[in-house]
C-alpha cells in the first residue's frame, strides 16, 4: 500500500492510518484500491489468531498475482505459487505502481497461515508487544516473514486482488 497503518482499538475511530482488525485492513486494501481507480476486490495479506489468508483467499486461484508497476511483472502464478516460499517477483510496488521499499505488516507465513498469536492483539494495539513483518523488496521467504517488529510502527499492507 501507499499508506503504513499501526493498529488502534477503536473501529469507529474512522482514523484512516490505524487497523482494528483485519475487516478494516480490507477495507483499508479497498479504498487505497477505489483511489487508485481499481475495483474494490482486495483483501490484506494479514493473519491474527483466527484468521489468515490460508482460511479467506481463494486456494482455487491459478492466474497471475502481478504488480501494477510500468511493465506489471508477475509475482506468482496462482495460490500454490504465491504460498511456495519465494516469489518471482518482489511486491515492491503500491496500487498506484510506484516502486515500494519497506517492511510491511503481515504476521504470515510463505504458506498463507498465522505465524504466531503476536498479531498486535488481532491489530487492535499500537504498543511494544510485536509482530512479524515482511520486506517488500524481498522475494525469498522473509518477504512475508522476516521478522519481529514493534506493534508501535507504523507498515504498509500486501493487498491482493481476490473478488
Amino acid at each position: 500500500t501507499s499508506a503504513s497503518f499501526e493498529g488502534h482499538l477503536n473501529p469507529a475511530d474512522d482514523n484512516p492510518d490505524m487497523l482494528a482488525g483485519i475487516p478494516l485492513a480490507d477495507a483499508r486494501c479497498n479504498a487505497l484500491a477505489l483511489a487508485a481507480g481499481l475495483p474494490p476486490v482486495f483483501k490484506a495479506w494479514l493473519s491474527d489468531s483466527a484468521i489468515d489468508p490460508g482460511s479467506r483467499f481463494d486456494l482455487d486461484f491459478s492466474g497471475l498475482y502481478r504488480l501494477l508497476s510500468p511493465d506489471f511483472p508477475v509475482v506468482a502464478e496462482g495460490w500454490l505459487s504465491l504460498t511456495s516460499s519465494s516469489l518471482a517477483h518482489p511486491i515492491d510496488a503500491d496500487e498506484t505502481g510506484t516502486l515500494i521499499l519497506g517492511n510491511v505488516l503481515t504476521n504470515t507465513t510463505p504458506e498463507g497461515s498465522s505465524a504466531s498469536d503476536l498479531h498486535c492483539s488481532g491489530w487492535t494495539k499500537n504498543d511494544n508487544s510485536s509482530t512479524t513483518i515482511g520486506q517488500s523488496s524481498a522475494s525469498d521467504s522473509s518477504w512475508t516473514d522476516l521478522g519481529e517488529q514493534f506493534c508501535s510502527s507504523a507498515y504498509r499492507l500486501y493487498c491482493f486482488e481476490d473478488p
